[in-house]
């Protein structure tokens, strides 16, 4: 049984999106971050989460779709740019794509897999040059981490690792976000973190 927990914080803009959908054995990730510090980096984030929703999902390639979305955001013609990790996971594997600085990591006992770790940084989606990189099929082992550079930028990794995996699902994102919280109460920067794990039924 796949379970999820997710949380979004705005800084300012609230330019980050997170999207988890169940489609019977099927779970579904999209982690999107507007860039440019304007209103089309939101509207951006927004298109990129509502594209791979709409995305067809038996067979898809992930890698072939991002570029289709990056395309689609040209088109638009409003200016925005965005990251994109999209991660499917049907039965005991996974697999996705990615661009941009948000990311995903498999842990388990400790253990870190970047899934993301060969993404590309620019060009965007809606650059309508955007080369993202596929990852998978992978076997799902542990706890699956999506999230965007609100996370990644400002925690160190070991720490990133330990806060995922105390306690359960919705524990360990509040003390994700604890960690990237100032002591004002507010972020640097947008976060949008998604844990997801095969809990035993």
């Amino acid at each position: 049984m796949l379970v999820t927990a997710s949380r979004i914080e705005n800084a300012v803009r609230g330019e980050d999106r997170a999207v988890v959908r169940h489609d019977g054995d099927r779970l579904l990730i999209v982690v999107a971050d507007g860039a440019g510090g304007t209103s089309s980096g939101g509207i951006a984030a927004q298109a990129v989460s509502d594209a791979i929703q709409g995305a067809p999902r038996d067979g898809t390639r992930w890698d072939a779709t991002l570029p289709e979305v990056d395309q689609l955001l040209v088109r638009s013609n409003r200016g925005g740019l965005s990251t994109g990790v999209v991660v499917e996971v049907a039965g005991p594997v996974l697999r996705g794509a990615s661009v941009g600085d948000s990311g995903a990591w498999l842990i388990a006992r400790d253990q870190l897999v970047d899934l993301t770790w060969n993404q590309p940084r620019k060009p965007l989606l809606g650059s309508g040059i955007a080369r993202p990189m596929s990852f998978g099929p992978t076997p799902f082992q542990g706890r699956l981490l999506v999230a965007s550079d609100g996370l990644f930028k400002y925690l160190r990794r070991s720490e990133i690792v330990r806060r995922a995996t105390l306690g359960p699902l919705d524990h360990s994102v509040s003390l994700l976000v604890d960690a990237v919280r100032l002591r004002s109460g507010a972020f640097q920067n947008d976060v949008a973190i998604v844990l997801a794990e095969d809990a035993p039924e």
